[in-house]
């Protein structure tokens, strides 16, 4: 039934009962409400024999289980590892009729988990999953088919029962539903909630009414006439879980959210009846861990794993130094969520303006080879980088390298009203270069073309940060170095203290390093214009929206956790001088931040944006440990 109008009618009585967390994670649903992590798995439109191989396959059972098409007959499941809390028997069967799953329940002293109906050859089918319903995981239950609302509603008052599974389906032309229905009276008793005929809206007005999260969905219509009937529990307190809901997703997907939040599905709707693409809910499933987790440093896990559920981050790694000592390394999520391949400690992240530092070294290195000085003007150590005159503004003359280092340069992006290293296509147009355009010509662009903003040394506001000043500083070290900018960096700056695996980043997609993470802007952000000529002409923001080449000295140095941590604590000379210092980055895809504080320096790396609070972040990761580990990872990791 579609109700229009108006809202549908609450057919349960909205009575909240106050339970414990052991008694909302009690049995009937518990395959809903645990969030211990378990290994869990995710099929669509496969066929019964392919779906009982990946049972087989993973030592799984059967959670969720909905029809995708009767004949041929196709199906989509959500599995869970059969082992741990998750534990139990089951059976599962399709191509029934109402009388056979009656037998198959006595025969099998069992309780349906889920039903879906369905017609083959116009007669009514079911395939179900069961599991064990003896002893004390014995619940009073009832199953029904071919129900109004009305009747359901009848019937949760004569048993004095909640719904636990719901199931729309279409006999003819009468829409009916199946249900399986549990005892809520005594001990395991819950407030719950049921609607149906819900626009989107509404149903996320009844989560927020009712400070509720979904148990069950049933998605249908398209457009203007899509329509969700919702099964509801409370979502407060200590039976509080993290949770998510979609619609409209593909089956790839749907997974692809999933891990990105940490989460596993627990249930999953096939398109039916004019809706298109999936719906699914899943549950917090904590985070994927590898390294060096845990232990004395378990509460820097806990910190980072918050802020990834916060931030819907996929993929992080976090390294700690104590002294001289590499005391963590941990990574979390996934470098790739189509492929699921989780993050590792050693894999590489985009650094973004942490970036900066590593040229401030380089910088300061030449001035301790005696090959520059910092008070040296910069069109006087730009060598081949020197565009050719007139310039726009006689006061370059004027701006030292130390300026450049101070972001005291001239340059104020609030006042240009353009980040140079962000307007790669307008250098190209403006100097009749190809795209996307070098380092070079955007210098070349900006002293031909552009007044400064105030006078160096002075300064506007916070936008006077300039990453056009640092590619200024990369064409310095190429001049007095003798060679590229990167190989100055490897050789004289990362290679003394056996950093041996950074290096510069690649634009696209497909340059991506063997052991570097994938980037990932905000959820289902539409897909821009890229820098690069030729194909693909769109791109996510992260993979070509932007040139990252061209930001070498600013942007562009990858490197795993550890990497950046021991430059941080070891790089000769240190870019600050020796002393404390804080850095962060941030990029369509990027966030990072590193810490030195005394004697401990953090590293933290994100393949999303945007994150916030990362200093917050550190100041937790360091207040929190009561005890630092004694060990040392340093030559596991491979220095």
């Amino acid at each position: 039934m579609r109700v229009c109008g108006r809202l549908a009618a609450l057919v349960a009585a909205a009575v909240f009962v106050a339970v414990s967390s052991a008694a909302a994670q009690e049995k009937v649903i518990h395959e809903r409400t645990l969030t211990q992590p378990t290994g869990w798995w995710q099929y669509h439109n496969v066929t019964p024999q392919q779906l009982s191989s990946f049972v087989d396959q993973h030592k799984a059972r059967i959670i969720d289980l909905d029809v995708n098409d009767a004949s041929p007959l196709r199906v989509s499941a959500a599995l869970v590892a059969n082992s741990g809390s998750y534990a139990s028997g089951w059976w599962w069967y399709y191509g029934l009729t109402a009388q056979q799953v009656s037998d198959k329940l006595n025969e099998n002293k069992a309780r349906l988990l889920d039903v879906d109906p369905y017609l083959a050859g116009g007669a009514l089918r079911f395939a179900v999953v069961m599991v064990p319903n003896t002893g004390a995981g014995g619940v009073g239950w009832w199953w029904y088919y071919g129900q109004t609302p009305q009747q359901l509603s009848a019937k949760l008052d004569e048993h004095k029962a909640r719904l636990v599974d719901l199931e729309r389906y279409r006999d003819g032309n009468q829409v009916r539903y199946a249900a399986i229905l549990v005892s809520n009276q005594g001990a395991k008793a819950t407030g719950w909630w049921w609607y149906y005929g819900q626009t989107a809206d509404q149903v996320s007005q009844r989560i927020k009414q009712h400070d509720a999260r979904l148990l069950d969905v049933e998605r249908y219509g398209a457009g203007g006439n899509q329509r969700f009937d919702i099964i509801l529990v409370p979502n407060t307190g200590s039976s509080a879980v993290g949770w998510w809901w979609y619609y409209g997703l593909s089956g790839e997907q749907l997974l692809e959210e999933s891990r990105r939040h940490g989460a596993r599905l627990f249930d999953i709707e096939p398109p039916q009846d004019g809706a298109s693409g999936y719906a699914g809910i899943m549950i917090d499933n904590g985070m994927a861990r590898n390294g060096d987790c845990g232990g004395q440093m378990s509460n820097v896990d806990g910190e980072v794993v918050k802020w990834m559920k916060k931030y819907n981050i996929p993929g992080a790694a976090a390294a700690v130094v104590k002294g001289d000592k590499l005391v963590y390394a941990c990574a979390f999520g996934y470098a790739n969520l189509k492929s699921g391949a989780e993050v590792k400690p050693q894999d590489l992240f985009r650094l973004a303006s942490i970036s900066k530092p590593i040229t401030s070294s380089a910088i300061r290195k030449l001035r301790d080879d005696g090959k520059l000085s910092l008070s040296d003007k910069m069109l006087d150590r730009l060598g081949s980088a020197k565009p050719d005159e007139p310039y726009k503004d006689d006061r370059l003359e004027d701006i030292t390298i130390q300026h450049l280092l101070d972001h005291k340069g001239g340059w104020n992006i609030g006042k240009m009203g353009f980040d140079p290293m962000f307007y790669s296509d307008q250098v190209a147009t403006a100097l009749g270069t190809s795209r996307p355009s070098s380092c070079k010509n955007v210098i070349r662009y900006m002293f031909q073309n552009v007044k400064l903003s105030f006078a160096p040394g002075g300064g506007i506001d916070k936008k006077d940060y300039s990453n056009f000043g640092y590619c200024i500083l990369g064409r310095i070290v190429e001049a007095r170095g003798g060679k590229s900018y990167e190989k100055y960096v490897r050789d004289e700056i990362l290679a003394p203290i056996n950093i041996t695996q950074m290096r510069i980043g690649k634009s696209l997609a497909s340059g991506r390093f063997a052991n570097e993470v994938q980037y990932y802007d905000v959820e289902f952000a539409p897909d821009v214009n890229s820098v690069f000529d030729g194909e693909p002409k769109k791109v996510q923001w992260p993979d070509g929206g932007f040139y990252l080449e061209a930001m070498d000295a600013h942007g562009s140095w990858i490197a795993s956790a550890p990497d950046i941590a021991r430059f941080a604590r070891f790089a000769n000379p240190a870019p600050y001088g020796g002393g404390n210092w804080a850095f962060e980055g941030g990029l369509a895809g990027t966030r990072t931040r590193v810490d030195r504080r005394g004697d401990v320096v953090v590293a933290v790396l994100f393949n999303t944006s945007p994150v916030e609070d990362l200093d917050k972040l550190v100041d937790k990761v360091i207040a929190g440990v009561s005890a630092w580990p004694s060990k040392d990872l340093w030559k596991k990791y491979g220095y």
